[in-house]
């Protein structure tokens, strides 16, 4: 829309109106960041409107969505104008931060953005056009609603000096470090000429091997900006950044594994380690092949799981790049386990952000893997107990569901204490945690009580419960099917098993969750269901093969998240690549050594290999013919390099569509866990079952009537019906107009 000239006090005092405006805690994002809204305007009384021209100007915030900036900085571009363009931020002349770019664009970094609404005016040949910024804190929050308390800060451990306020936050801190010939980290604390770094090929020519570390706060978070930089200037956090040539134009950000509720802004020891006076979790290999890489504490799950606050404080970070080194031509996620969760949902619930996803050792949410992990405890609880302390390995595996009877003790062992309310929160914490019959008002450490406003039921009062359902559950059905189990043992498992209270401690009742929490859990994008750029964008699944050692990054997760990205389809989605490597591992207790050693380097190798193939993938199918955009689908477009692998435990490397099919070289036995065990689908997105009478069909001998007595005693309202939708499921609210 195109206005012609208008007094400049009438603009004025539009944009102070709006800049009245307080900052609502409800936005939500909407386009996709660096969407052109075209164009934006504002209309003053007495203006004469004219439709849209070609030649209008063009206003872009290209560091994300004009409706939700933070810091007080965006980045902008202004196209179809020349140099006499005039630039006003809520009436003050800002052009001088704008330059001519390659393209004939004008772009530049507008800083002093007033909290609430801004309005950034631009005049060219006489006719203004406006674009409206809502601008929100650096410290938070944006989207993610309320913040945690209370929070431990961390600057000290993170080598930022004491928090500066009461949001944790520090001052920006840039240094520069260097990898020297014999390929260590050193920092770089004199002229650049006093020292001798490697050399890396980038940008078509050799490059001295520094690199610039930014580390500050952001949304209450420690984060990291690494990138390669020829040419350091010690000594100076506003030096400009000097490695444009050998950038290759794509953002890797990291996210970090684990799932808890710290109450922390996050330690070395759970966020990517590293030492702090070198830059904390530096990817030197990634770095090498000219990636810049982000990382932060709130994208580490072991620090908050909570997928919401890990987008906003991604978008963040995000935007923190773009206005200080550029925009990336695409921004890949990678992680594993936790890490992984967090890629697939930052994708599915905020489009636009990621443009791939890296996912090893994958899980696909929180909140679907939850029902398996207490399962296993209160299973665990039964294995003690008269009834239970009979069954041999063999047995307690056809119950769990897993491929061997050790996957659920870990299970147990690593993700049981996360989610107990007295167990996991920051140490310093130890005398204000919550202790049942001691300290019943005091911090609660799980993630749906550290961020009980995901996770409360609509009618809830007091603090949430676990969103876990155990009603109806046939637990070791498929067992006593296979005669595994007998049908005594089947009856007294079912007997036993029990359930959870609120407060997380063994009850003899089944656990039922509130409908109404399970609901809004589907609806608000705490379940992955395959929505968003999951179908978009391509991904990458890796999937280090070690079912028989016990370990509970099992096999059939992969196939889960494959199945929900592709719709229940028998076929896989055409935007998902499967990596598998086996491994040599038989036993838990080689766990923890292999992935610290030999394996947690080839995994490393391979999420980079990931990130190569995902980048030549989504560049593919992005390409430009002629100037005119290929609009290859992902699955026309696949490069050679993302196809489908297999790495047996002796090297051999096989590719293709095949070959992790049945009766292809990676066609490896894998199993489910206790709810599949019950009658769950490989999908596993039921949370709690919708109930069916008990059918005598179920069973593999026909029950006496005692027999049947005690199976209604323990089912009075029936069974689960696993063919049928659960209780409250729904489907997502997807922010994206397809999917």
């Amino acid at each position: 829309m195109r206005i012609r000239p208008t007094p400049l006090i009438a603009v004025v005092a539009v944009a102070a109106l709006a800049a009245s405006a307080c900052v609502s805690d409800a936005a939500t994002p909407g386009n996709r960041a660096g969407e052109a809204l075209f164009p934006a305007t504002t209309i003053a009384p007495g203006d004469i409107v004219d439709g849209p021209s070609p030649d209008d100007p063009i206003i872009t915030v290209v560091s994300g969505d004009p409706a939700l900036v933070t810091g007080g900085n965006a980045r902008v571009r202004i196209e179809n104008v020349d140099n006499d363009t005039t630039v006003r931020l809520n009436g003050d002349d800002v052009t001088a931060a704008f330059v001519t770019t390659a393209r004939g664009a004008r772009e530049g970094v507008v800083s002093g953005l007033a909290l609430g609404a801004n309005s950034l005016a631009v005049t060219a040949n006489g006719i203004t056009f406006t674009e409206n910024l809502t601008n929100y804190p650096r410290r938070g929050p944006v989207f993610s609603g309320p913040q945690s308390q209370p929070l431990i800060c961390t600057t000290e451990q993170h080598g930022l000096g004491p928090p500066a306020d009461d949001f944790c936050g520090a001052p920006t801190q840039v240094f520069w470090t260097y990898v020297d010939a014999e390929g260590n980290l050193q920092r770089l604390e004199g002229p650049p000429d006093s020292v001798s770094p490697a050399t890396v090929e980038l940008g078509g020519a050799p490059v001295d091997f520094f690199i610039r570390n930014e580390v500050g706060t952001i949304n209450r978070s420690v984060y990291w900006l690494h990138s390669v930089d020829p040419q350091p200037a010690v000594g100076t956090i506003n030096q400009a950044w000097s490695g444009t040539d050998s950038w290759n134009r794509r953002l890797v950000v990291n996210y970090g594994p684990g799932c808890g509720a710290t109450y922390s802004q996050g330690t070395p020891s759970v966020d990517g380690g590293g030492d702090p006076a070198l830059g904390g979790p530096v990817d030197v290999e990634l770095l090498r092949q000219g990636y810049a890489v982000a990382n932060s504490t709130f994208t580490t799950f072991a620090t908050h799981c909570n997928d919401v606050l890990s987008a906003e404080t991604t978008m963040m970070v995000k935007e923190r790049f773009i206005e200080g080194y550029g925009v990336p031509d695409l921004t890949i996620a990678t992680g594993g386990s936790g890490g992984a969760m967090q890629g697939l949902l930052v994708a599915q619930n905020q489009p636009g952000l990621l443009d791939g996803v890296v996912a090893s050792l994958p899980f696909p949410d929180m909140v679907t893997v939850l029902p398996g992990v207490i399962d296993c405890e209160l299973l665990g609880t039964f294995y003690q107990s008269d009834a239970g302390q009979p069954l041999g390995a063999e047995q307690r595996a056809a119950i769990n569901g897993h491929l061997t009877s050790g996957t659920c003790p870990l299970w147990t062992q690593v993700l049981g204490p996360t989610f107990s309310p007295w167990q996991g929160c920051d140490p310093s914490l130890a005398d204000d945690v919550f202790i049942p019959g001691f300290n019943p008002t005091g911090i609660r450490c799980t993630p749906w009580d550290a961020a009980s406003h995901l996770y409360s039921a609509p009618d809830a009062e007091g603090h949430p419960e676990a969103p876990y359902d155990n009603v109806g559950v046939q637990y070791g059905l498929q067992a006593f099917q296979d005669r595994v189990i007998g049908v005594g043992q089947f009856l007294a498992l079912n007997e036993t098993i029990g359930g959870r209270d609120a407060d997380g401690l063994p009850q003899a009742p089944r656990s039922s969750a509130r409908t109404g929490q399970i609901e809004r859990l589907y609806r608000e994008g705490r379940v992955n269901q395959g929505g968003g750029d999951l179908r978009r964008i391509p991904i990458v699944l890796i999937n280090p093969y070690t079912d028989p050692a016990g370990d509970i990054h099992d096999r059939w997760r992969v196939f889960t998240i494959r199945d929900r990205i592709g719709g229940g389809a028998s076929t896989p989605p055409p935007n998902v690549a499967l990596w598998t490597m086996e491994t040599p591992l038989t036993s838990p207790l080689a766990l923890t050594d292999y992935f610290a050693s030999a394996g947690g380097a080839e995994l490393a190798v391979l999420s980079r290999q990931a990130v190569e193939a995902v980048d030549a993938w989504a560049s593919a199918a992005a390409a430009e013919v002629d100037g005119e955009s290929a609009n290859l689908t992902l699955d026309e477009s696949r490069p050679e390099v993302a196809a489908d692998r297999c790495i047996l435990a002796d090297g051999e490397t096989t590719t293709g569509p095949d070959v992790n099919a049945p009766g292809g070289p990676c066609d490896l036995p894998f199993a489910g866990d206790p709810r599949t065990v019950a009658g769950a689908d490989t999908e596993s997105l039921v949370l709690q079952c919708t109930l069916r009478e008990i059918d005598p069909a179920d069973y593999p001998v026909e029950l006496s009537p005692a027999a049947r007595r005690r199976l209604e005693r323990v089912f009075p309202k029936g069974v689960c019906d696993f063919d049928r939708p659960g209780q409250g499921q729904a489907r997502l609210d997807d922010p994206s107009a397809e999917g």
